[in-house]
């Protein structure tokens, strides 16, 4: 998807019939990217994410960066996701900075574009750049969102060192060995959990195991040693058939889940 192109997307998504909806980049997806490999390589990136931001008024950036574990034995993996994370926090704050004036520029970049148009093609296209040059005007003149940081992991991201199964459901039997990737979070909480908004817990996609829903959020504010971690949780949960051998809880056990709220968390 082009930057131009992803105008008209988060353009959609601010239309919702329901509302406006937030729009985030995502960088990443499940294990296939978790590479950054360096502190310098993270900084950069912030960079690129940044410009991506800025171009397509985003609502923030989704960081999808799991099983960093593994890719630690090639790289920096951890030092270099906080590296990243840290300099967004600052790249987003320039971009909100700069959001109407932003929008100003994309606008008149876009009526140039447009002024060049044969006249035949500026009828086709008419409505294309009119719609969106009303939108834009909206951006400039409208009070400028959050640009939020998330971060998505997986249930075992906290888990106590003495009990790593904790989180089954009672009676289940957990597998011979534990995942490698157990307490991620604890290493990369400590250097930049000050600046993600929101975690996307994935309580999910595992084989076989059947979870205590309210035990995983409990998890994260217990052991991450930070109690503001409680706001900044959300937990998806499959509902009816699971991926990859999962185990349904059951309609009873999900809409209980659906119920917990972060004050519960504690």
């Amino acid at each position: 998807l082009s930057l131009h192109d992803a105008l008209p997307i988060l353009r959609m998504g601010r239309m919702h019939p329901d509302g406006p909806k937030r729009v985030k980049i995502v960088l990443g997806g499940w294990s296939d990217y978790a590479r950054i490999g360096s502190v310098a390589n993270g900084e950069k990136l912030a960079k690129i994410m940044g410009k991506f931001v800025a171009h397509t008024f985003a609502d923030g950036v989704d960081l999808d960066l799991e099983h960093l574990t593994p890719y630690q034995r090639a790289g920096d993996e951890f030092n270099g996701l906080a590296a990243f994370i840290n300099a967004m926090r600052s790249e987003l704050d320039d971009v909100a900075a700069n959001w109407a004036s932003n929008a100003a520029a994309k606008k008149a970049a876009m009526q140039k574009e447009y002024d060049g148009l044969e006249d035949w093609k500026k009828q086709n296209v008419k409505n294309y750049y009119e719609t969106n040059f009303n939108y834009l005007d909206e951006v400039a003149a409208n009070e400028v969102p959050h640009l939020e940081i998330s971060w998505t992991t997986r249930f075992n991201a906290f888990v106590p060192e003495d009990n790593v199964w904790n989180y089954l459901v009672d009676g289940s039997t957990p597998p011979e060995q534990n995942y490698e990737t157990d307490n991620e979070g604890k290493i990369l909480w400590p250097l930049a959990g000050a600046a993600i908004d929101t975690i996307n817990v994935m309580a999910y996609d595992a084989g076989g195991l059947e979870f205590n829903f309210s035990t995983i959020l409990n998890n994260f504010v217990a052991y991450s040693g930070d109690p503001s971690i409680a706001a900044k949780l959300n937990i998806g949960f499959e509902p009816g058939e699971q991926a990859a051998g999962g185990v349904w809880e059951g309609m009873d056990v999900d809409k209980a889940a659906a119920q917990i709220g972060r004050a519960s968390c504690r």
